[in-house]
């Protein structure tokens, strides 16, 4: 007689090799009985077991890979750990193999990608490593940012019909049918928000797996492939900044702004002789939007604005001596009266210190401190509230994010929500707001839309709009941003080409 100790399910995978996708667990389960006659399984594990011992592992790694102090209250944590420990970590095995993927990911990626999403990940590489090699294959069908109209316009297009199909059957074509169960599914979804059931708003962290430079470098372990040379961008951070914005411009035409960012990313936090205030001038001009003109198209221009606005964030994490090179581009920005890229900047400090009621997140990216945030993001706020109420705000921007910011700080009242309701009796101010909120992969919490305007109002013009006949004539990527306002959690747009 002899005891065997095995992992179940491995083996009966492993047994059932040769069969088709369907049939290879029963193949393997039948073929196992007949080595195996007595099979006692072990004791079966808790969800709050599981989660202990997760913490217990990960304990020893929090000084290291610097987590957060207190980084077991995190909402987003607690929420991984209860998906784990309930649906995708089986036993102590799954454990150790999780933490060590994890170990040898954070020690290299650290901290390019939000470490939360790396744990998450990780298990995906113990449980579901068919599931990474599609993600590994295609990762455009998973990252929710663009770069180019261009790369938009083809993955719209090309998922007219994909899109009205059940969440279940968009994940049955990216998670092999022995992967494909709800444990799976459910990470699939924690990571990548469009392929939930209820996709959240885009995170205000720009480090997220579901954003295209963090998987990127993650599928690549930190190399970026790209049709720039060094000498490119040596040559383009130090010309003039009229020309820096002709450059970026350009490279947006030709649908090559994403390798350009990506190299961008990768060298700058080492380009410590050029003139950082002069080459943030020039992104600067290339990012303002050029007319205070609604939209009457998707731009991903929300998306550009972020992984420019990330270049300076990570270049302060990457190398200690850029704090003050930041703080001074800040400041210089800000008396030229620039409110776009130092917006994107006033809302990434918001969080860090967590004021106006937000959660506070790792202050490692901070290069102004809490005081410094809150006295700029009132000074801006005043200013840009005038501005709105004389309707040269949002109709002039790509994004929203000094809207938020109004918001949480109290200084968007009842005379700016007046204001945007009366502007929103137009079609085309209708079309454009709506790209702002659902355009993309966009999307808006219904109070945070309440907050703006009125939302019964909004919702009860939307729904005019789609019925009358000049809809027929609008942009396809206006009609999906007002179907997605009447319902923000049917499935957003896949990319898959």
């Amino acid at each position: 007689s002899y005891v065997l100790a095995y992992d179940y399910d491995r083996v009966v995978q492993a047994l059932g090799e040769g069969a088709s996708e369907d049939k290879r667990t029963e193949r393997g389960r039948a073929y196992l009985e007949k080595i195996v006659q007595l099979q006692i399984p072990l004791p079966i594990t808790f969800v709050e077991e599981m989660s202990r011992l997760l913490l217990a592992e990960l304990t020893p790694l929090q000084q290291e890979l610097r987590f957060p102090e207190n980084f077991q209250d995190i909402e987003r944590y607690k929420d991984l750990i209860k998906l784990l420990a309930a649906r995708v970590i089986e036993t102590p095995r799954d454990v150790k193999r999780l933490v060590g993927i994890f170990h040898v990911l954070g020690g290299m990626l650290s901290p390019e990608v939000a470490w939360i999403d790396l744990l998450a990940y990780s298990a995906l590489m113990t449980k579901a490593p068919g599931t990474v090699t599609k993600i590994r294959s295609n990762p455009e069908a998973f990252c929710e940012d663009f770069f180019d109209a261009m790369t938009f316009a083809e993955a719209f297009a090309d998922q007219i019909e994909e899109r009205e199909l059940p969440l279940t059957e968009r994940l049955s074509k990216l998670i092999p049918p022995g992967e494909n169960n709800e444990g799976v599914r459910n990470l699939i979804g924690f990571l990548f928000p469009s392929l939930s059931d209820h996709p959240r708003p885009v995170e205000e962290y720009s480090d997220a797996l579901c954003r295209r430079r963090p998987l990127l470098t993650t599928l690549r372990l930190g190399l970026l492939p790209g049709s720039y040379s060094k000498a490119d961008i040596l040559s383009l951070v130090t010309k003039e900044p009229d020309e820096i914005a002709q450059s970026l411009t350009a490279a947006y035409d030709n649908n090559t702004l994403g390798p350009l960012i990506d190299y961008l990313d990768n060298l700058y936090s080492g380009l410590v002789d050029i003139d950082h205030v002069r080459f943030w001038k020039g992104v600067a001009g290339f990012l303002r939007k050029p007319d205070c003109l609604w939209m009457t198209s998707f731009r991903p221009m929300y998306y550009v604005i972020q992984n420019f606005a990330r270049i300076l964030l990570s270049a302060v994490v990457q190398n200690e001596s850029f704090r003050p090179v930041a703080a001074t581009v800040f400041i210089n920005l800000r008396k030229a009266d620039e409110d776009v890229l130092t917006a994107a900047w006033l809302r990434t400090h918001i969080f860090v210190h967590g004021l106006f009621g937000n959660e506070k997140r790792g202050d490692e990216a901070a290069f102004l401190t809490s005081e410094e945030t809150e006295t700029c993001a009132r000074e801006m706020s005043i200013t840009l509230q005038e501005k709105h109420l004389a309707g040269e705000l949002i109709p002039c921007r790509w994004e929203l994010n000094p809207v938020y910011t109004m918001l949480e700080m109290g200084i968007w009242g009842d005379p700016c929500r007046k204001q945007l309701n009366e502007v929103l009796a137009d079609d085309r101010a209708l079309d454009g707001f709506t790209l702002m909120l659902y355009g993309g992969t966009i999307t808006t919490e219904k109070a945070t839309v309440g907050k703006m305007c009125s939302y019964d109002a909004y919702i009860k013009r939307v729904t005019e709009r789609l019925q009358l006949p000049t809809i027929k004539t609008a942009d396809p990527s206006v009609r999906e941003a007002l179907r997605k306002a009447l319902n923000p959690h049917l499935p957003l747009p896949l990319v898959d080409r």
